[in-house]
């Protein structure tokens, strides 16, 4: 499966391609199609360093309405994050930026 497949939008594309994201992980092929989805609730579990964040954030990302003046979402991962996941919280700030009007909150 590829990002494409998962229906993300252009801007979303081509920034993981940029960062080097190539493939889906099994999390991310599960958790983005139905996240995409309206009004559900999802609990995911895997292992540290699967691609939780971007499986999450991902969906969020790719429904923030880019023409509107205020921000649709606040991103916020959970604070205490291992050193790991400093990298792809600033890799997850990097697809923001593509999405105009809309900041990114996340701790560093």
């Amino acid at each position: 499966m590829t990002f494409e497949e998962l229906g993300l939008r252009e801007e979303v594309l081509k920034s993981l391609k940029e960062l080097g994201f190539e493939a889906p992980t099994p999390i991310q092929e599960k958790a983005i199609p139905y996240l995409m989805k309206d009004d559900c609730d999802f609990v995911g579990l895997a292992q540290t360093g699967t691609g939780k964040t971007a499986a999450f954030g991902l969906p969020l990302i790719n429904r923030i309405n880019s023409k509107k003046i205020t921000p649709s979402y606040n991103f916020m991962p959970y604070k205490r994050a291992l050193p790991s996941d400093c990298k792809r919280h600033a890799d997850i700030r990097k697809i923001y930026k593509r999405i105009k009007n809309y900041r990114c909150v996340c701790p560093k």
